[in-house]
């Protein structure tokens, strides 16, 4: 098994609506993906993880 190593992050707002963008678009011209190619995508895009993140954990930084 891999090892895998957490770090601490900070979240670059402008970076995130800028990939947040760039994902819409993507969204738009692929209508059908596999789950793989999502994956894959997102991977790249840290910020936009981050905010994926924070906008499902409700603004809160960590679970009660």
């Amino acid at each position: 098994m891999p090892d895998s190593q957490l770090s601490e992050v900070s979240l670059d707002f402008v970076q995130a609506d800028k990939e947040l963008d760039e994902y819409k678009n993507w969204l738009d011209s692929n209508a059908e993906f596999s789950e793989r190619r999502v994956v894959e995508y997102l991977k790249t895009r840290k910020d936009l993880c981050l905010l994926i993140q924070l906008a499902g954990s409700s603004g809160r930084g960590r679970s009660p």
